[in-house]
């Protein structure tokens, strides 16, 4: 099998250009065997046994239905089995998850999170090694995804999708005004400035964004300029204050040359639902691929948005493309059965009725079979998947898993929201913080 290396080695390659082709599988070796089944301990247990074992997720009701006909089409398929469903909102799902994890309650097979494997398993222990179980098909996973879940040489969970935030435009607005569509973060600056001119002052380049959106904008310029990532693989912070600053300088460039709004001037949130991304007066979000449709979806006819590459710069040093496995699905250390739990996953994500059965519930597949069975089957089409396709075969960076935690998403994103306003400047935000991240990254990453 080959080797899966640790943590840091995978930052390390994602910080020098590793390609994250996310439906270009590579062969590890991997093998099926139904017959038989051997734990991590080594007890092997017959298939046809009476099993059952449990089964948790997150989601809406579109995937809570998809997944439980997979169930009761699997266990008709395997009548010693049993599937115990445990499914709910996202909301308070988390906390019903850290409880049962404490207790060593949790179910058998868990859909979890990206930064849920360094939160759980910071030592590669939390969860079962799925190195170790031959019903697991890593043959179908790009390599640089099965690093991306792995601690300690240890596999934690396998990738349902992969993720970045692309650059949706809309192509009306730009035509209107007779503007190309712009491929540089200079020519995003002209484009804002001819859009006001052309337009009036209503229309932008971009849009208000959103803190997450301007943000991975900024991290996305400065990987370009630096070549680095915003975190090393121990979370230290990689740029100077005057490399932070010019990202800071970036959010209040598009302010003065009208490629977004001032924060005081929208005061709407940036979703689906805002009136000036719905009329066609912002020219664009900085989103998630599999978020994006629900944006479409409400704009007025007439309205066409289009994703289209990162903007960049003359001798980037790195694309800017910053990608993350969207979820995953992990086995408990503790299950009695694990190649049983890993025969159910294997099927669900490569059988050709449960594949299509998901669709893409929880996004576009890594799974290399599991994705050339709904390209087969032509159910996948439209932005998402232009997006999808766009990023996932270009070379990426992997996010940092505690890029998104909580407090740490506060600290960059507020000092970005502030230089928006107005009330704090480039350098005062990014030496905020340089200041404050160390303490917060600690407390993140239990040091």
């Amino acid at each position: 099998m080959k080797k899966i290396w640790s943590l840091a080695t995978v930052f390390a390659c994602a910080a020098t250009l590793v390609a994250c082709s996310g439906n270009e599988a590579k062969d590890n070796g991997s093998t099926t065997t139904p017959e038989s089944s051997t734990t991590q301990e080594g007890t092997t247990t017959e298939s046809n046994d009476p099993v059952s074992f449990r089964f948790s997720w997150w989601g809406g009701d579109s995937r809570h239905a998809a997944t439980l006909e997979v169930i009761e089409l699997y266990m008709e398929e395997n009548p010693h089995v049993t599937i115990i469903p445990e499914y709910a909102a996202w909301s308070g799902f988390q906390d019903k998850f850290t409880t049962q994890y404490a207790g060593g309650t949790n179910a058998d097979l868990m859909q979890v999170n990206y930064n849920w494997l360094w939160i759980y398993s910071p030592d590669g222990d939390g969860f079962y090694d799925l190195n170790t179980l031959s019903n697991l098909e890593l043959g179908n996973y790009n390599s640089s995804l099965l690093d991306a879940m792995t601690i300690e040489n240890k596999l934690q969970a396998i990738p349902t999708s992969i993720t970045a935030r692309v650059p949706f435009l809309n192509t009306t607005l730009y035509s209107n005004a007779g503007v190309d569509i712009p491929t540089t973060w200079d020519e995003l600056m002209d484009a804002g400035k001819a859009i006001q001119s052309s337009l009036g002052d209503n229309y932008y380049a971009l849009s208000k964004l959103g803190k997450a959106g301007m943000m991975y904008l900024v991290f996305s310029y400065l990987e370009q300029e630096t070549g680095k990532t915003f975190f090393d693989t121990d979370g230290n912070i990689q740029y100077s204050v005057e490399e932070l600053t010019a990202g800071y300088q970036l959010l209040a460039d598009m302010v003065e040359n009208h490629v977004m709004p001032a924060g005081n001037v929208d005061s709407n949130e940036l979703d689906e639902k805002n009136p000036k991304w719905i009329t066609g007066e912002y020219g664009g979000i900085n989103e998630w691929d599999s978020s994006a449709a629900k944006y479409i979806d409400t704009l007025e006819e007439g309205q066409v948005v289009e994703p289209f590459a990162q903007f960049t710069m003359d001798g980037a040093k790195l694309t800017g493309n910053i990608q993350k496995p969207s979820m995953g699905f992990a086995i408990s250390k503790n299950a009695q059965n694990p190649e049983e739990v890993a025969k159910f996953l294997n099927w669900m994500l490569t059988d050709e009725k449960a594949v299509e059965i998901m669709g893409t519930q929880r996004g576009i597949p890594a799974n290399q079979a599991g994705y050339d069975i709904l390209v087969d089957k032509g159910l996948l089409t439209g932005v998402t998947v232009e997006a999808y396709n766009m990023h996932s075969n270009i070379e990426s960076t992997i996010m940092h898993p505690f890029f998104e935690y909580t407090d740490v998403k506060d600290l960059y994103e507020g000092a970005g929201e502030a230089v928006v306003f107005g009330t704090m400047t480039p350098q005062e935000a990014a030496e905020k913080v340089i200041k404050e991240m160390p303490r917060i990254m600690d407390e993140a990453m239990g040091r």
